[in-house]
């Protein structure tokens, strides 16, 4: 993972992995059922008890129909049966990125048609609405935005709308 361009951080039992789970901010999770002390599906249901909705990708190596509808019912977001291929798990982490890229275009869209926000300003004037507007399609975007302009006109207000309206 870490050759395909992934940052990779390893865990050597289930007590490191939530404690590493709860500081830092991870996309993915490859997590053996068979762990150490606690199984990788009751990290699973912590994890997610904890409000962390991080995808979950189960990985055993004793597989059988039950322990899959036991991780897919405590959340996990995809199941694998050892031994797993490199390509195998870099696909399902591609699909993982895709599908995250999906929520978040929606999440965006949703915010824009149906004006799920709390609004700053009740802007009259046809240059504010267009700077409302601006606003409303870079905000969704990865872009770096630059906002200029005269102390005093409002560039932090400006800036936090962004950032909120933001994934």
């Amino acid at each position: 993972l870490g050759r395909a361009g992934y940052d990779v951080e390893a865990a050597a039992s289930a007590e490191e992995a939530a404690a590493r789970l709860a500081k830092g901010d991870f996309d993915a999770v490859l997590c053996d059922i068979k762990l150490p002390g606690m199984d990788g599906i009751e990290l699973l249901r912590r994890t997610r008890t904890s409000g962390n909705d991080v995808a979950f990708i189960m990985v055993t190596a004793f597989a059988s129909m039950d322990t899959a509808i036991e991780a897919l019912k405590a959340g996990a977001t995809d199941y694998i049966v050892k031994p797993a291929r490199n390509e195998e798990i870099l696909h399902r982490l591609s699909q993982l990125a895709a599908l995250r890229g999906l929520k978040n275009e929606n999440r965006a869209l949703r915010n824009m048609v149906l004006g799920n926000r709390d609004e700053w300003f009740r802007f009259r004037s046809p240059a504010m609405l267009a700077l409302d507007r601006m606003v409303s399609k870079v905000a969704p975007t990865e872009s770096t935005v630059l906002i200029t302009g005269e102390s005093g006109t409002g560039k932090g207000v400006v800036a936090r709308q962004i950032h909120e309206l933001s994934p």
